[in-house]
This record gives C-alpha cells, structure tokens and sequence, in this order.
C-alpha cells in the first residue's frame, strides 16, 4: 500500500490536564503518512506501524493489518477525536493497542470491531460514542478480556471472572459502588480506573495484580484499609491521592518507588510499613498526611525528593538506616517538628544540622528511657509517668533520645502500650526466655 507524505497536517491532541477538566491543544506536524485509503500513521521506532488517525469526511474506516509489509500494532492516543461522521470501523487482528481517547466525541460511531487479541488499551477510547452506549449488560468487555466501562447501578459489584486488565475510567466517578470483588485473573488496574468513586469502602486486590496505574483510586474519600499483593511491582503517581479515610497500607515487597504524589493528603493515614525493597520516595509522596506519627525507611532508601512529607504535622520521628540517604535540599523536605534518627558523621546529619531539626544518632536501645543501657521497670515507670503527663496536659522533660527509647513500639507517640512491651520484655529476659 502506498505511502503519501503530507505536509503541514494539523493533528489533534488532547491534553488531560486534570482529572476534572478536558482541554484541546492544536500540535502540528511538520508531516505524516497517508495510504491511498485516506489513513494516517507513522512508523515506531520498533518496526510497527501507529494508526494516528483519517480524513474527517471517511464514514467508513478498515484499518489493514499491514502497511508496506510493516504490522498495524497500534491506534494512537486521539487518533480519531471529534470524526463526527465516521460511523463504522474495523479493526485488524494484527492490533494490540489503543491509545487513550481514540475514539472520543465519535457522535455517529454505532460499528467497531475489535479483535480478540487487542491486549492494552488507554482511557476513555470508546466515551461519547453510541457504540458504547448500546452495549448491553452491566460490563463492557472487549479484547482480550479488557473492562472498559461499568454500567450497573450495584453498590457492591464483583467483577467477571477473566477480566486481565480493567482500562482507565471503567468506573469513573460512579457514586454507586461501595464494595469491590475483583478476579483472580486480574492482571492491571489503569490509570484512573476507580477514580473518583467517592463512596467505594472496602476493595480487595487479586494476588496475581502485577501493576496499579496513576491515580487509579483518585479521591476514593471513603477507602478505609488497603493490602497491596506482593505481586504488585509498580504503584503510578497519585494513585491514593486525597483518599481521606485511608488509615492503614501493605505495601508490596518487591516495590522500589514511592510515586509522586502516591498518598498525598491521605489525612487519616496512620500506619505504613515500607518494604525493604523500596529505594526512592518521590516528590510530594506523603504530602499532608497529617496523621502519621513514625516512619522508618531501610538502608536501601537512597533518595528522598521534594517535599516528600511536607506538611506531616504529627510526624515525630524518620528513621534513615542509610545514613547516606539522599535528602532534598529544603526545609519542608522533613516536618520541623520530626526527630530525625540515623547514623552520626553522615549526610543526614548535615541535613539535620543545616535546617536546625533535632537529631539522634543510631543505634538507640527502644526501651531504655533512662540510658543505663538496660531495659528495666524504671524505664516502664518512666514512659507511664511520661503518658500520664501528656494526657493532663504537661510537657515531659525526656530528651530527643529518650523520646525515641519511650516510644517502644516506634509509632510516633508514647503510650501505655510502650509501658507494657517494656515490662513484657524484661519479664521474660529475667525468666530466661527469648524475645
């Protein structure tokens, strides 16, 4: 099939600038390709042809398998934004992909034919088209067993048993839901797959998810708990962001990156423990997660951006076991109020001293409040006068490190339950017991 080139064709693209808004940007290509049938598309540096769209006035579209001999792999983002007669295409088994919004604003495309093999798709690629909206039964699947789109009205759904990948904005802002059952085939949940369903409490994620997309559960305001399966090896940016309600996370053994933005302004969040494998925490990662009390991040952490717990008004304590670790340069990096725990003569404690923060130097024995290098009933004694004193109000007279040794349990606050570990500890040494 021939190939033409265009000069100065304009091609639109939409730019998602957030999850609310939608706006067009006009983007010019110096030139494109053409078959004689009026498509347009380029050649990836893979060897593969993209489909990057048509002429406006085509009502009916075949997309070949193959052009000059290369395979038709993919359709691109926006490839055929706003073809407002187009009203039939098919679509070739050679076709493994399509991009986000490829077929948005098609007002009259009522015939699509998709392949069984199409194995990824974007966001949106269907919305505002009458195809999608004829598509009966509460589940839009196509390709290979990809979910595009919820259309039921249940509060608690359980997703069809097959389902690999479930495409951003299947459930978008659906108001309905508030339980979650997803299957066991269950593969990749895509960007913005849950986002803004306000009202989803409790979702439970397949052991066999390999990936969480960007802002997959934007603003799922009443997500309580999550487990995250150790099969899960990337989390997208923002993919929790302003879940407000969330308290606890498992996060998977094998994740290295806390994205950007991951759990920014997740209020209630309380509890999170870091995996050994994680090596970087992104900019803006923890931002606003005013109910965080104690952080402690492995010797494998080596990075720490911008920002990254800005505003954890209520975080007491980091522990930094690589001493090494790489911190922004800026004060809002860590709270002014956080004691910051690593190893002395290192470069978080010439981050300490140039933003003036408290510091402790490892190791530190938890338990021993008083520092006679023993875990003793003073030092339970000493965390319970400690509690009563906070909770009538009055300040303790305990120094950086011995809040850090009352806090047995390294939650971020000295409780009664500190008192307790104490003196189990000492309880079972003086038995002859292990710990």
């Amino acid at each position: 099939m021939r190939r033409i080139v265009q000069f100065g064709m304009a091609m639109l693209l939409f730019v998602y600038s957030c999850f609310y808004d939608r706006n067009i940007m006009l983007v010019y290509a110096e030139d494109t390709l053409q078959t004689d049938d009026g498509i347009y598309y380029e050649v990836t540096e893979q060897n593969t042809i993209r489909i990057t769209g048509a002429k406006a006035s085509l009502s009916e579209i075949q997309i070949p398998s193959e052009i000059d001999g290369i395979a038709v792999t993919q359709i691109g983002d926006y490839a055929f934004l706003d073809h407002t007669r187009l009203q039939a295409i098919v679509l070739p088994d050679s076709l493994q992909e399509i991009g986000n919004y490829a077929f948005l604003n098609c007002s009259r495309l009522e015939t699509v034919k998709i392949p069984v093999t199409l194995q990824n798709v974007g966001w949106g690629i269907l919305s505002d088209t009458p195809w999608l909206t004829a598509q009966e039964g509460e589940y839009v699947i196509i390709g290979n067993q990809i979910l595009i789109a919820y259309k039921g009205t249940s509060e608690n759904i359980s997703v069809p048993k097959g389902v690999r990948k479930i495409a951003g904005f299947a459930f978008e802002k659906n108001m309905m839901i508030q339980s979650v059952q997803l299957p066991e085939s269950l593969i990749a949940l895509n960007a913005y797959a849950f986002a803004g369903c306000r009202k989803i409490q409790e979702i439970q994620l397949p052991m066999g998810l390999q990936f969480i997309g960007p802002n997959a559960f934007f603003e799922c305001k009443q997500l309580q708990q999550i487990t995250i399966p150790d099969s899960v090896t990337e989390i997208g940016e923002r993919a929790f962001y302003q879940c407000s309600a969330l308290q606890t996370v498992r996060l998977p053994n094998k994740l290295k990156e806390i994205s950007a933005g991951l759990f920014y302004h997740c209020v209630s969040l309380r509890k999170i423990q870091f995996p050994d494998s994680v090596e970087k925490i992104a900019t803006v990662a923890f931002q606003g997660c005013t109910a965080l009390g104690s952080i402690i991040l492995s010797e494998h952490v080596y990075k720490i951006e911008q920002d990254a717990f800005a505003d954890c008004d209520n975080l007491q304590q980091i522990v930094l076991k690589n001493a090494n670790c790489m911190l922004f340069q800026t004060e809002t990096t860590l709270p002014e109020q956080t004691i910051i725990v690593s190893e002395d003569n290192s470069s978080v404690k010439a981050y300490a001293d140039s933003y003036e923060r408290a510091f402790v130097a490892l190791p530190v024995l938890y338990g021993d409040v008083d520092e006679d290098a023993n875990v003793m009933v003073e030092d339970a004694v000493l965390i319970l006068t400690v509690y009563a004193r906070s909770c009538a109000g009055l300040q303790n007279q305990l120094s950086d490190r011995q809040k850090i040794a009352a806090d047995y349990d390294q939650n971020g606050s000295i409780q009664v339950e500190d008192a307790v570990a104490v003196l189990t500890v000492y309880a079972r040494r003086s038995a002859g017991l292990e710990i």
